[in-house]
């Protein structure tokens, strides 16, 4: 996280330790080819966080299925959380996101 957005890196380290420069997003585990091809197919820059938390509830779903917000762990980054770069969002923050 760096002090402004233009500052910011974010990368992906595979569990054999090759380090990823990412660019506008990270998918990490499960089937993360998948998820971030279906991710980079609706991703913007600019969107709000409920558009974002639809956009990566798509993408990790597919088109079998829907998680719910119980089923998910969500974090934003946040350079205003003291030490912490990251803010855990609440299953009710995340589920009155959802537009379903």
């Amino acid at each position: 996280m760096g002090i402004t957005t233009e500052a910011d890196q974010l990368f992906h380290i595979l569990y054999d330790g090759t380090v990823v420069d990412e660019r506008r997003f990270s998918v990490l585990g499960g089937d993360a080819e998948a998820i971030a091809a279906r991710l980079g197919e609706s991703f913007t820059d600019g969107q709000s966080l409920d558009e974002v938390l639809n956009t990566a509830r798509s993408a990790l779903t597919g088109p079998d299925r829907i998680l719910a917000a119980t089923e998910l762990e969500v974090a934003v980054l946040s350079r205003r959380n003291g030490r912490r770069c990251f803010k855990r969002l609440t299953d009710e923050a995340v589920a009155s996101s959802f537009t379903d």
